[in-house]
């Protein structure tokens, strides 16, 4: 039985997804099978990916649109002991299975296994270094995490290790949002705010930005707006069906987020998702004030002058 199952949802990435599976099979960690799952491409990319010979690689065929539908099917195929999710845009150095599946010597017990990832712009000079990024939840950042996780996915999606056999209803993608961007935010929630999180310090996961056909577009603060309404609605409705308390950390990172999408929107002078936006962020501001979240300095400031007078002014006092 293979130890990892790596599940690839692929849609028109032909230009990409050769460089993805041979990162796959440069992985010094050799137990584990791809199953790369074609999501009605119409570049050819499913053809590059008949080209690899490795039986451990493996060519499905989606019978539903979308990344999460695509990534439920290619579970059902799976068998490892772990899934790893891998978009066939970007890379994973060869270390990354190995360095992630390390923990579980000490920590059996784990049910996601996170590390670090690095940032890299697509057709970027190989002189150019890629960003280090911190997954939520890792040494300082544990402030807000997992109910941060509400409103900001974690990590990037090839990140994170999860035990395959807790990938059942209510743990599987959420279908229902794969024509939104962002789309991952809700099935991270549900895991992580479920169960614990061990962190590696491996930093064996690339991400590729600046792809022009990318489904995640935050600079156009609309459709960022109508995503994270979905989304986050989506979260909440969780939390309710679990019977889990809607927390004051919770009200906090939703306030974060929709006061971003305001910024954002103000800056591109779409008034009207700005209003919109603005409603949302004030309402999870008085919630987050109900529940006695309300402590630090930076959130007491924008309780004390309303959002509308504090924002314009988040820049330069850095809260």
């Amino acid at each position: 039985m293979p130890k990892v199952s790596i599940v690839m949802p692929l849609y028109n990435k032909a230009p990409y997804v050769r460089e993805a599976i041979t990162s796959v099979l440069a992985q010094t960690h050799k137990n584990w099978e791809l199953w790369v799952v074609d999501n009605g491409s119409t570049d050819g990319g499913d053809r590059i990916v008949q080209e690899f010979t490795d039986t451990r690689i493996q060519l499905l065929q989606s019978p539903k649109q979308g990344p999460g539908a695509a990534r439920n099917y290619g579970l059902r195929h799976a068998v490892g002991e772990w899934a790893l999710f891998f978009d066939a845009d970007d890379v994973l150095k060869p270390f990354h299975l190995e360095e992630l599946l390390a923990i579980t010597q000490s920590q059996p017990e784990a049910v996601i296994i996170a590390g670090h990832w690095q940032e890299f712009q697509d057709g970027s000079s190989v002189d150019m270094p890629p960003v280090l990024m911190t997954p939520s939840g890792y040494g300082s950042n544990t402030r807000d995490f997992p109910e941060s996780a509400i409103a900001f996915a974690p990590w990037a999606v090839h990140v994170a290790l999860v035990k395959r056999k807790f990938l059942h209803t209510p743990f599987l993608w959420v279908e229902d949002l794969d024509p939104f961007m962002s789309e991952d935010t809700a099935f991270w929630f549900r895991l992580t705010s479920t169960f614990p999180t061990i962190f590696s310090c491996s930093a064996g996961a690339l991400y590729r930005k600046g792809i022009s056909t990318t489904r995640n577009r935050p600079e156009f603060p609309g459709l960022w707006f109508q995503a994270m309404k979905e989304i986050t609605a989506t979260n909440l409705m969780f939390l309710k069906q679990q019977h889990r308390p809607l927390k004051a950390k919770h009200c906090e990172s939703l306030m974060r987020l929709y006061s971003g999408i305001y910024l954002l929107a103000q800056k591109q002078k779409d008034t009207i998702t700005a209003q919109a936006a603005m409603a949302i962020a004030d309402h999870w501001l008085q919630e987050c004030h109900h529940r006695n979240g309300c402590k630090s300095f930076s959130l007491k400031v924008r309780k004390a002058l309303g959002l509308r007078q504090f924002l314009p002014l988040m820049s330069w006092l850095k809260l």
